[in-house]
């Protein structure tokens, strides 16, 4: 079995979950699905089976990012009039796009989140996979927008070709998706939580865009990382507890959970302050040296 990102035939088992298997590439440091699941069974997923990681409870931390993200498009292309979202979820992205006098257009796969931002928020949002939209599409966009999407394609390397042709002669690209050279993975390993197949095909890394972009016209302008503070929360956690467990020869899959007595209310509410919201937040940045956060972010243009 050769790489699909580089092909190198050196390729490793790294964990099944349910009846998905997943490998890892140490070349080009990036994790996947093997086998995938067919196009057939992941456009029926995502139009009717798709649970999404957030709701609209989550609209102001949503709206806020979506703020920063135009933000930064917008200083590298200042000129730009319209903008592509790709995935583009609840819409909320769109909708401050909007308020910024850009000419907004989604393209949603999930009927349930497709119907929110059209009902709800009178956007312009297409129900289809980008396949299907690209197809049909006579338009170019100075902004394309892909938050948490590219880990879901089935071929990722011709899916960036297709998106790189709707862009316009100075179109800025923003593609946003978990790290897997991150501090999070490392620590959490089984744990971590964006191990989730069959939604989760790939976990890329910033060595993985390299070799997915090589056959594109897409060039590298910025490359960042972000992460949660939950996100380091848990890896001190994890830490603590690891220390914490005596050392045995057996897998980690075959450590028992220990049932731990309920603290209170009151000793809850002060962790949370002091652990998840003070210390987290004021080591947040830590996690981030090198690009090596929870959360890959890259900008890109045509070469």
């Amino acid at each position: 079995m050769n790489c699909p990102v580089c092909g190198s035939d050196k390729p490793v088992f790294y964990r099944q979950q349910s009846q998905w298997s997943y490998f890892i590439c140490s070349r080009c440091q990036t994790l996947f699905l093997n086998p995938p699941p067919s196009s057939k069974f992941l456009n029926h997923y995502y139009r009717c089976e798709f649970q999404y990681a957030t709701s609209p409870k989550d609209e102001n931390s949503i709206r806020k990012q979506a703020k920063k993200i135009i933000h930064n498009l917008q200083k590298i292309n200042p000129q730009a009039t319209n903008i592509l979202d790709i995935g583009s979820g609840w819409g909320f992205l769109l909708d401050e796009a909007r308020k910024l006098g850009l000419k907004t257009i989604g393209v949603e796969p999930s009927r349930q989140l497709a119907d929110f931002s059209i009902r709800k928020l009178k956007l312009k949002v297409v129900n289809t996979p980008l396949e299907k939209f690209y197809d049909s599409n006579h338009s170019k966009f100075d902004l394309i927008v892909m938050s948490h999407v590219i880990e879901h394609v089935l071929h990722p390397a011709e899916f960036l070709r297709k998106v790189a042709y709707l862009l316009s002669k100075e179109g800025v690209l923003y593609i946003e998706t978990p790290n897997l050279d991150s501090w999070l993975f490392r620590v959490e390993q089984e744990n971590y939580p964006f191990l989730t197949p069959p939604d989760h095909l790939w976990i890329f890394s910033p060595k993985s865009f390299f070799y997915l972009t090589n056959s594109t016209s897409l060039r590298l302008l910025r490359l960042d990382t972000y992460s949660h503070s939950q996100h380091l929360a848990g890896i001190t956690k994890r830490i603590i507890k690891g220390k914490s467990r005596p050392k045995k020869k057996n897998s980690i899959a075959k450590f028992k959970k220990t049932t731990l007595p309920v603290a209170n209310h009151g000793l809850k509410k002060l962790k949370f302050w002091l652990f998840d919201r003070l210390f987290a937040n004021l080591f947040l940045p830590l996690m981030n040296f090198n690009h090596q956060g929870s959360i890959l972010q890259t900008y890109w243009r045509k070469k």
